[in-house]
């Protein structure tokens, strides 16, 4: 187990800011128990690559054997330190560059904004801003339109308001393309 003795799993992520969700991702890396919560550190291209959370379980182990400097980034104290930020000219990309102390680690995130949507009932649907459309129903009424990548959009109940919020996840990490590949190995190998 990678998580110190007495070191309790996070309970949910911080995805404001690069520098949030690295350490997001870094803590529940280190605990057995918190895969759903360090797979939601990345982005949906990463997820869709997985596969899903179960599939990434394999990925996980891959990253925990073969990546020392991945480890060593784990079992920093002093993150916000070594840490600096470069942000891609859009403001949408971020290159995060980790001294580990045995090397550089290079993390490339993305911004994918996520809405929420305020319903009149009370009710809050959380949804990635590029599969949300708002549009008219009505001189009174708003209606989000949510675009599934292979499913037909679908309007859902009426709005009462809209925020954005800024959402910072991991494109890709050294080590990434190795997990997707074992997952696809050992899938393939299944019967």
């Amino acid at each position: 187990m990678l998580a110190a003795a007495g070191c309790a799993c996070p309970q949910d992520v911080d995805l404001r800011t690069p520098e949030s969700t690295l350490d997001s991702f870094r803590q529940a890396f280190s605990c057995d128990d918190a895969a759903d919560l360090e797979y939601r550190c990345f982005s949906s291209d990463v997820k869709q690559a997985f596969g899903g959370l179960s599939a990434y379980a394999v990925g996980r182990e891959v990253f925990r054997r073969e990546h020392p400097l991945l480890v060593a980034y784990l079992g920093l104290s002093d993150l916000e330190e070594r840490i600096a930020v470069a942000y891609g000219e859009d403001g949408n990309s971020a290159v995060a560059s980790i001294d580990t102390g045995e090397g550089v680690l290079e993390v490339l995130l993305v911004n994918e904004p996520e809405y929420l949507l305020a319903h009149p009932d009370g009710s809050v649907t959380r949804e990635y801003a590029d599969r949300v459309t708002a549009r008219r129903a009505g001189s009174d009424q708003v209606l989000a339109v949510i675009q599934d990548r292979d499913l037909p959009a679908e309007p859902v109940k009426p709005i009462q308001r809209i925020e954005l919020r800024s959402r910072w996840v991991i494109a890709s990490l050294p080590g990434l393309d190795q997990a997707v590949q074992a997952v696809d190995k050992t899938s393939q190998a299944a019967p």
